[in-house]
């Protein structure tokens, strides 16, 4: 992606949860946004938590300096 875009910064935020399906009935919990059965563990709603809070970081390096994404 780099040598794709070398005028770009890029980040990769990671979030996976092993086991999980995409769609409802499969797997433990899933990833459909409506998803609210058994324990409820709905994958899309953890996944866009992590992501706010990676964007909400403002220093993502630890030199001190705040950063974007």
């Amino acid at each position: 992606m780099a040598s794709t875009y070398p005028q770009e910064r890029i980040a990769i935020i990671q979030y996976a949860v092993g086991g999980t399906g995409l769609a409802q009935g499969v797997g433990y919990g899933n990833w459909h946004p409506d998803f609210n059965e058994g324990a409820g563990l709905n994958q899309y709603d953890h996944a866009l938590k992590t992501l706010r809070n990676a964007f909400a970081d403002r220093d993502i390096d630890g030199d001190g300096a705040p950063d974007t994404l």
